[in-house]
């Protein structure tokens, strides 16, 4: 009687190795395709966060661009301002030479 329990026991043991085996391939399995859809996911992560705008990489952007235009402004300042002083002293100039001309004009009037 001991050898058939001792058979018995082993069979069921056998067939209860094979099961579980059976299962553990399975959930092994499930675990690797779950694991390469994971590894797949992160790595398009990372390259959607790199393909991704910023903040800041739009500030850099806004900074630069604004920084290009004050100065574009800055430069047609200046160069409206020194238009400016060019005019005024051209217009002093041309002043003092009609008023010169005047004075000659009335001078030469009252001699005559």
């Amino acid at each position: 009687m001991d050898i058939t329990m001792w058979s018995v026991l082993k069979a069921a043991w056998g067939f209860l190795t094979f099961i579980l085996m059976g299962v553990l391939k399975y959930i092994w399995t499930d675990y690797k395709k779950m694991q390469e859809r994971q590894d797949a996911i992160e790595k398009e992560m990372i390259r959607m966060k790199s393909d991704m705008v910023t903040k800041d990489r739009l500030d850099e952007t806004l900074d630069r661009k604004v920084k290009h235009l004050q100065d574009s402004l800055q430069d047609v300042r200046s160069d409206l301002s020194d238009l400016r002083r060019e005019v005024k002293s051209e217009v002093s100039g041309l002043r003092d030479d009609i008023q010169t001309l005047l004075k000659t004009v009335l001078e030469t009037r009252h001699r005559g």
